[in-house]
C-alpha cells in the first residue's frame, strides 16, 4: 500500500503528463458518467488537446482526491462542470 506521499508522487506524475490531463470516470470514447462526457465533448469542441486517467482502473488514485490539494502546482484543477462550462466562455 502507498503511503500519502507516494500517492501524491504518482498523481503529480499523472498531472505533469501533458498540459491537459482530464481525471475522469471511463475513457474520451466511452466515458462512464455524465460529467466526464460533457466535460470530454467541452475539450474536444474547443480541440483541446488532453490526456486522460481512468480514476475507475486505479482505486487510490480515486480515494486520493483530498490529498491531492496537498499538490503544488501550476496548472488549475477543475472538479466541477460549472467551472468548466464558465471557462470555455
Amino acid at each position: 500500500m502507498e503511503t500519502e506521499e507516494e500517492l501524491n508522487e504518482r498523481m503529480r506524475g499523472i498531472m505533469n503528463s501533458d498540459k491537459v490531463v482530464l481525471f475522469m470516470k471511463g475513457i474520451p470514447d466511452a466515458p462512464r458518467c455524465g460529467f466526464s462526457r460533457q466535460t470530454v465533448e467541452i475539450l474536444r469542441k474547443h480541440e483541446v488537446k488532453f490526456a486522460h486517467f481512468d480514476i475507475l482502473q486505479d482505486e487510490a488514485v480515486r480515494q486520493g482526491e483530498p490529498s491531492c490539494s496537498a499538490i503544488e502546482t501550476d496548472f488549475r484543477v477543475l472538479t466541477d462542470l460549472g467551472i468548466c462550462r464558465a471557462e470555455k466562455a
